[in-house]
């Protein structure tokens, strides 16, 4: 049996032959011994490297499926590319809403001749849908749905999405930074890396068709295109799978206070649905539990995952903790107050320091932490206690005058610890650098420029000036 060999072409030698590679698995054990005993590298190194020990047909297409396909590359490549999201993404962070992927579906075309598009934000982990009615493509209508959708649902930790116009500006990556969420984006037109949010998009493609046939018209204005896309979005989050093994639960039954609770996990017991709303209703978002977000979602899994009665005590506990870090805020006197009290009021708009307090106003009624309180005109308002400072605003610093005999002492000391600087040795050294032939770069024509300065400043002031 013989070996087939391929004539390699170089320019800075003698030219080489390597082994042609026949094609089966034996390809990809090359490629793959390659790429792992050379640390993973790109793609162009990768081509090299294998060029060196063998060829065969196709060999730059093979590779880049191999390095693209690869979880440690896309780890590593983290905000910069990211294949395969719905495999490796789990990997970053088991959270819901923690990864969370972006796409735009459109354009819809309205009877009044305009156009709009639909932003879709779906859940990785979770599959919540979340959509916004935007009127173009650009950058900041995409910017703008984002921050709604943030508003609404929460901050993820990880957004990924394909390569659009929109979602590669500066203009959204600047938003991302600010919220502190992390990008990744996929190749452009290929839905077998973007997982999920494909299966996603073409659901809500086909609900929105549906209601079209139904209704037997197109969407008239961005108001009845809002409320298509709303009413998909409820279809896809609230109504059950026909192919789930319990047609009663649907993906987010168990993460709101509606009526799916009341029928699957508390039964017809009016007495713990009532309990269960109290707590529900006390205003505190998820957010409030922690600042370490992922921790409590792995406590609530691991040791509370099955049980409301935990969960119930964790959130009266940080409720708790939260009102006695409130309790220290306070001022002791401001728990004194009582009503005909004189308070005044802090300025949050004040300018500079004229304005720190607005007033005076009397107390007129307490209920817990809010005050009512009254100006001379009768006319009545509500703060908190801490916005409320009791007696009169102190009064005004004065500031004191510096002596300009001391500002001159103070800076005839400073120049006498400066170094005294050689003139002759700075003069020699500018005639040398000045006196090349090279380039005069900028850091170069910078330092000269201080060499100048300096020399000027250690020359004696004459007599006339």
């Amino acid at each position: 049996m013989g070996l087939l060999l391929s004539r390699q072409f170089r320019s800075d030698g003698e030219d080489d032959h390597v082994p042609v590679i026949p094609s089966g698995e034996l390809q990809d054990e090359l490629i793959e011994k390659v790429h792992l005993g050379y640390n993973h590298p790109g793609i162009s190194r990768m081509v090299r490297l294998v060029r060196q020990m063998g060829w065969f047909k196709g060999l730059y297409c093979a590779i880049k499926r191999f390095v693209l396909q690869c979880a440690v590359c896309a780890q590593a490549k983290e905000g910069k590319m990211l294949s395969k999201a719905l495999s490796t993404v789990k990997n970053f962070i088991p959270m819901i809403w923690g990864v969370v992927g972006l796409d735009l579906f459109g354009p819809l075309r309205l009877q009044n001749g305009t156009k709009c598009w639909v932003l879709i934000a779906v859940c990785y982990i979770s599959r919540l849908v979340a959509v916004r009615v935007i009127d173009s493509p650009s950058a900041a209508s995409a910017v703008a749905g984002f921050i709604e959708i943030v508003g609404q649902e929460g901050v993820p930790k990880l957004v990924v999405h394909d390569q659009g116009l929109c979602f590669m500006s500066a203009t959204f990556k600047e938003i991302l930074a600010q919220y502190n969420v992390g990008q990744a984006y996929t190749n452009s037109y290929d839905a077998a890396q973007r997982g999920w949010i494909e299966r996603c998009h073409a659901e809500f493609g086909a609900l929105l068709r549906t209601y079209q046939l139904e209704a037997e018209k197109r969407m008239q204005d961005m108001n009845d295109a809002r409320r298509w896309c709303s009413m998909a979005a409820f279809t896809m989050n609230c109504l059950p799978y026909s192919d789930s093994d319990d047609t009663r639960l649907c993906p987010w039954t168990c993460c709101r206070a509606s009526r799916g609770i009341k029928e699957h996990l508390l039964g017809d017991e009016a007495a713990t649905v009532e309990q269960i709303q109290e707590w529900l209703g006390s205003g505190l978002l998820f957010q409030d539990l922690t600042d370490n977000v992922k921790q409590v979602t792995d406590d609530c899994k691991e040791e509370w995952a099955r049980s409301l009665e935990h969960l119930k005590e964790l959130w009266l506990e940080r409720r708790a903790e939260i009102r006695r870090k409130l309790s220290r805020r306070r001022r002791p006197h401001n728990d004194q107050l009582k009503e005909g009290d004189t308070v005044w009021k802090r300025n949050f708009a004040a300018d500079k320091l004229n304005a720190l307090f607005t007033g005076p106003y009397t107390v007129v009624k307490i209920v817990g932490g809010n005050v009512t309180i009254e100006d001379s005109d009768k006319k009545t308002s509500t703060a908190t206690i801490d916005q409320l400072k009791k007696g009169l605003p102190s009064s005004r610093r004065k500031i004191k005058t510096t002596p300009a005999t001391k500002t001159v002492a103070t800076q005839v000391e400073k120049d006498a610890l400066e170094p005294q600087l050689d003139e002759e040795d700075l003069r020699r050294w500018r005639d040398v650098v000045t006196g090349q032939t090279t380039v005069l770069t900028r850091s170069r024509k910078r330092l000269l420029e201080k060499v100048d300065n300096a020399m000027n400043k250690s020359k004696a002031p004459r007599k006339g000036d």
